[in-house]
């Protein structure tokens, strides 16, 4: 039995024989595999608790698969040198989850809230327009922006091959100021009808020129009426979310909380 084998039995003895099953693994049993076979990946193992601690583009995620929550927040994490990052996802704004697993050592990094919009008729004026597709030889300076612009241990930020095949798929576009990528904004399908917007950057020196506006009108106008768009934002970060309402979004009552351990993220 390989090693992903005797792990995915344990997880499910665990889970079919617990109803308070607990997981933070979004992941289904092929995506788990993969997972455990790879070179940097650590499994650790209780009687009612698998802990996985992968890379993720130079982050370190985990995994935890547990008879419960309780266990789950009181399984000691082996010390590393690496900041490792934890994510739950629940379907309220649940501070007894984030202060049961404060209590228990982790730090709460950040907290984010799910908005959802559904496009309508929307007619946009694309006269002008500034924005392009990006194209394969963007790849570098797309990646530039994302990493400068966000923070690796919440976005889950694509590697340059990853970002090479997401250009690939058409799903990046850019505005330029002659050869300088100065925006960009990412919109991944994840079924017919639904996209996920993913994360749009823009040069700080070009904020005041309604660069963002423009990625996004020119998104809207390629897809179709129905379409259900959805996206993450730092729950604080109140002006922002009453943006996307003015634009249409709701919020959807799921909250992703991000935790953190060790490292120089601990505080």
């Amino acid at each position: 039995m390989s090693k992903s084998e005797k792990t995915l039995t344990k997880i499910n003895c665990i889970r079919y024989k617990n109803p308070f099953f607990f997981t933070n693994a979004y992941v289904g049993t092929k995506g788990l595999i993969e997972l455990i076979e790879q070179k940097n990946t650590e499994v650790y193992e209780t009687e009612h608790c698998v802990a996985v601690r992968f890379e993720d583009n130079g982050v370190y995620r985990l995994y935890l698969l547990a008879k419960s929550v309780e266990i789950a927040a009181g399984f000691v994490l082996p010390q590393s040198r690496n900041t490792t990052i934890l994510e739950i996802i629940e379907q309220k704004n649940n501070d007894d989850i984030v202060n049961l697993f404060v209590s228990r050592g982790w730090h709460a990094y950040s907290r984010l809230v799910q908005m959802s919009y559904v496009l309508g008729d929307y007619v946009p004026s694309m006269a002008d327009s500034p924005v392009e597709i990006a194209v394969l030889s963007d790849t570098d300076s797309v990646y530039q922006l994302l990493y400068d612009t966000f923070d690796v241990n919440i976005s889950h930020l694509p590697n340059k091959n990853q970002l090479s095949e997401i250009i690939a798929n058409r799903e990046i576009l850019v505005i330029r100021d002659q050869d300088k990528i100065v925006a960009v904004a990412m919109f991944r399908a994840t079924g017919k009808k639904t996209r996920y917007f993913y994360q749009l950057a823009v040069d700080a020196a070009y904020r005041e020129k309604r660069y963002a506006q423009a990625l996004v009108d020119f998104e809207y106008s390629r897809n179709d009426k129905g379409t259900v768009y959805s996206l993450w934002v730092i729950a604080d970060y109140t002006p922002v979310i009453n943006l996307h309402k003015k634009t249409g979004y709701r919020e959807c009552g799921r909250y992703l909380t991000v935790f953190s351990m060790g490292g120089h993220n601990n505080g």
